[in-house]
């Protein structure tokens, strides 16, 4: 399968894009691809999951050197489940 993650730089506001995967460990891959590139761009990035998922984000992102905390407490990164949305 083709990497999607170095095309997600080229994404503008209000595209939309779907990411087929093959394992949970390419989802998650391009998941920290993506919202990474997107708190570098200064977006704010919404995650919408089961509270395992989002933990499991969280370390992800933390072990791909993402300032996590930081993007949380201002707000840039949202983690939600779907009854909270």
């Amino acid at each position: 399968m083709e990497s999607t993650t170095p095309r997600l730089g080229t994404l503008r506001p209000s595209e939309h894009v779907c990411f087929p995967y093959e394992s949970e460990e390419d989802k998650a891959t391009t998941l920290v691809a993506f919202i990474r590139e997107g708190l570098a761009r200064g977006e704010r990035c919404l995650f919408i999951g089961a509270a395992d998922d989002q933990h499991d984000l969280v370390a992800r992102l933390e072990a791909a050197e993402v300032a996590t905390e930081r993007a949380l407490e201002r707000g840039a990164l949202v983690v939600a489940t779907q009854g909270e949305t």
